[in-house]
């Protein structure tokens, strides 16, 4: 919706630029002139005596903050000096995009990113979309990706102002999302277009992580930060961190210790494939076995290559045939296809469905469940 006839007078004023005549139309003052500056986003009337009444046209100074609450196809021929260049508007100024009057972060949890933003409509359009754009870093490229459009906040009546909270979610975070944060900015869409509040760039928190060092409740209580809110290796490389920043990585020297968080075993230590410390198994509500150094775990890729092997099938504590891993008779050791990197670990068919270890010249298989041993 644009501003009405009635909004004008009925004289407009017409200008001629290279035999090019256009009309500028007259707006009605009905307030004085801060409150009308204010409320339509100018820095200047030009006021003009008609038989009727007092008309002003709206200008804003070129390239000042007002002028991007106007759209550039609605200069006319107009202009006035003032404190610099003012270009007038062929509708008076009276039609103004939205605005956005604040964005608020309220909380930083990766898995629950808070922004409250303040909307405004303007004077005479209604507010079609109350949006947001958001954009993270890209390990791969050292580079933003592109903007993912966020949810539509809602519609907005002429002349409103409304207080609305964005939410953004992550599963879990990447490095570099961790270090750079990701990029946020609220927009307002009417009649006249879409407009941008300010990008700021939010860096998120871990996710709190409470847990007990060893195979039950009674070992010594930690306070982590994780960047994954799923536990499960399978679907993330989940890291622990010793500050909600999670600037400090947690790395136990080495070894494999079991923690609780009051809802699921799992093991934490150097992961082998990715070349980090991470969780590697996952127990659920399964204590499981001890495994003491010198140990090296890693969960497996999706790998289903094939080599001189022997193959070896794993059933679980029910008795149910799980798959098959893969052993070089030569050596009694399992493999994988990753080329110069631990090579002393399983492939095949599950390599895409458990956790194995070397230890002691033996194979440790670990899933759910618990674990299993070819000697």
């Amino acid at each position: 919706m644009s501003a009405p006839t009635t909004a004008y007078r009925t004289n407009v004023l017409k200008s001629n630029l290279n035999g090019n005549e256009v009309s500028h139309q007259l707006a009605i003052p009905t307030d004085t002139d801060d409150i009308l500056k204010e409320r339509f986003h100018l820095d200047k009337l030009f006021k003009i005596q008609t038989a009727y009444g007092v008309g002003f046209i709206g200008g804003c100074l070129e390239g000042g903050a007002n002028s991007k609450f106007h759209k550039p196809s609605r200069i006319g021929q107009l202009r006035s000096y003032f404190n610099g260049v003012n270009a007038h508007y062929l509708d008076g100024g009276l039609n103004c995009y939205g605005e956005i009057t604040s964005a608020t972060v309220t909380s930083l949890d990766f898995a629950n990113v808070q922004i409250t933003i303040g909307y405004k409509s303007s004077y005479y359009s209604e507010t079609t979309i109350s949006g947001y754009e958001y954009r993270i870093w890209n390990d791969s490229t050292n580079n933003w990706d592109g903007w993912t459009d966020g949810a539509n906040l809602g519609y907005m009546a002429q002349n409103s102002e409304q207080t609305k909270t964005a939410t953004v979610v992550f599963d879990s975070i990447n490095d570099g999302t961790r270090l750079h944060g990701f990029e946020f900015r609220p927009y307002i869409t009417n009649g006249e277009g879409k407009l941008y509040g300010t990008t700021v760039t939010i860096i998120p928190t871990g996710i709190l992580t409470t847990v007990r060092e060893g195979n039950g409740t009674s070992g010594t209580q930690y306070t982590y930060y994780r960047n994954a809110s799923i536990l499960d290796p399978k679907d993330n490389i989940v890291k622990l961190f010793t500050d909600s920043a999670m600037t400090n990585h947690y790395q136990p020297n080495g070894t494999f210790n079991f923690y609780y968080d009051e809802t699921n075993y799992f093991t934490y230590g150097y992961n082998g494939i990715y070349g980090t410390y991470s969780i590697i198994s996952l127990g659920q509500d399964t204590p499981p076995i001890e495994v003491h150094e010198p140990v090296q775990y890693s969960y497996q890729g999706y790998s289903t290559a094939s080599r001189e092997s022997a193959a070896d099938d794993v059933y679980n504590h029910g008795g149910a045939f799980i798959g098959t891993i893969y052993f070089n008779e030569d050596n009694v050791k399992a493999y994988n296809n990753y080329s110069g990197t631990y090579p002393d670990f399983v492939y095949g068919s599950l390599a895409n469905a458990g956790y194995y270890a070397i230890q002691n010249g033996s194979v440790t298989y670990i899933d759910y469940s618990g674990f299993y041993t070819r000697d």
